[in-house]
């Protein structure tokens, strides 16, 4: 089977998307199928280490076409145009590939953006094509509840081109169960909808270090020796409502508690300016995007994490992609969610959830795990081994393989 896969983001940029299509592009290889990439340039996060990459890659079985797609430290208006750009350019590129007519075919795309899954579907058309559409996050839902969109013409077409996706898809892929159920809600049929969750990969199952090699990464950040770190890992944006870490801070000024954020986003100037503000610099550490392999060595020197999403509707079906290597790493968890993501936190026996956005709640959460921390952290050991368990990357991938090889097959 030669599969064609439309995605915004690919590593070496970094994010759950990127991670999530590497995953199953490694899948795919494994179970010989050839695999050619339409993504952007890398652009997600402007991080300190220069990103090296090809704009046309060739390996055994892939091929990594990178297009004009976005731009770095992109701000809230121009966001849109990138997706447009990407969404033009990815069609344009597409026009390159050619496909065998004696084998098995099928493209896929990723969304959001939606607009990466208008130029795939497009080529689906034109070249006749099995079209697979996977849905990671509900737009426009998500745009229209965080008050991005309010423009009832965009807002319309946004839903328009929303459906027709749907329609036109022989094949949708779910990140959960709650996503699939809306999608159902729109008129679509259950039958042509799977789940497929994120997951863990191996690589971010993690053993507590010993105490010297602990040091030596407090050393290497830049971070107070014997202070304890409360860290949020990942996107600083409109949906994740940070500040209430600020305000935990103002409450611990004078101890040796230090609140790390690592990451960037949207938000990110906002957080900052707030830590100046409130004359928190002290016990709040910015740390800019780090490599994926790197960022195993922020949760090694954590002692708490933390993870938060707006009391939305929309967010009642989401799970975070940080949830897998939160609980991987086997650090307490304090986490700030509602609907099915705390639901499953709550099963794996890790951590304390609090109201979302309630500063009060997560001192007193940052207070009981401080005082009785030999306890969380034998808990957090129990969430590990449930990850472990239930959500490790590379079964759930191949699972999502087979699934799209019966598709084609039966299709024939």
């Amino acid at each position: 089977m030669k599969i064609l896969i439309f995605t915004q983001h690919y590593p070496p940029d970094l994010g759950a998307q990127s991670f999530r299509i590497e995953a199953l592009v490694e899948a795919l290889i494994k179970r010989e199928h050839h695999v050619s990439i339409i993504t952007s340039r890398p652009h997600r996060y402007d991080i300190q280490e220069n990103i090296k990459f090809k704009e046309y890659e060739k390996h055994t079985n892939l091929e990594v076409f990178r297009i004009k797609g976005g731009k770095k430290n992109d701000t809230f208006l121009r966001r849109p145009l990138n997706y447009l750009t990407f969404m033009f350019n990815s069609f344009l590129c597409s026009l390159k590939i050619k496909f065998n007519t004696l084998e098995n075919n099928l493209i896929l795309a990723t969304s959001p953006p939606i607009t990466a899954a208008v130029a795939a579907l497009i080529v689906c058309m034109l070249k006749k094509e099995k079209f697979v559409l996977e849905v990671r996050d509900l737009w426009p839902d998500t745009l229209i509840e965080l008050a991005i969109f309010k423009n009832k013409l965009i807002i319309r077409l946004l839903k328009y081109i929303e459906k027709t996706l749907y329609q036109r898809a022989d094949l949708i892929i779910s990140v959960t169960q709650d996503i699939k159920n809306k999608i159902i809600k729109k008129g679509i049929s259950e039958n042509k909808i799977k789940v497929f969750t994120n997951g863990l990969d191996k690589d971010f199952v993690l053993d507590n270090s010993i105490k010297e090699i602990k040091k030596e990464i407090r050393k290497k950040y830049n971070l107070p020796e014997n202070s304890f770190i409360i860290s949020y890992i990942g996107n600083i944006g409109i949906s994740q409502r940070l500040e209430i870490l600020i305000e935990a801070a103002k409450k611990y000024i004078d101890k040796n508690i230090v609140f790390l954020f690592v990451g960037d986003g949207l938000e990110k100037k906002k957080i900052l300016k707030l830590s100046k503000d409130n004359h928190v610099e002290k016990n709040v550490i910015f740390i800019p995007p780090l490599p994926r392999e790197k960022v195993k060595e922020i949760y090694e020197l954590t002692d708490i994490l933390f993870l938060q999403l707006r009391k939305l509707p929309v967010f009642e079906g989401a799970i975070p992609s940080k949830i897998f290597e939160y609980l991987g790493s086997g650090k307490p968890i304090i986490y700030g969610l509602t609907g099915i993501a705390a639901e499953m936190l709550k099963e794996s026996g890790n951590g304390i959830r609090i109201k979302p956005e309630n500063s009060s709640d997560l001192i007193k959460a940052i207070d009981e795990i401080i005082n009785n921390y030999d306890y969380y952290l034998e808990k957090a050991k129990e969430g590990k081994d449930y990850v472990i368990k239930n959500f490790l990357r590379e079964e759930i991938m191949k699972n999502y393989v087979i699934t799209l090889e019966s598709m084609v097959n039966g299709n024939k």
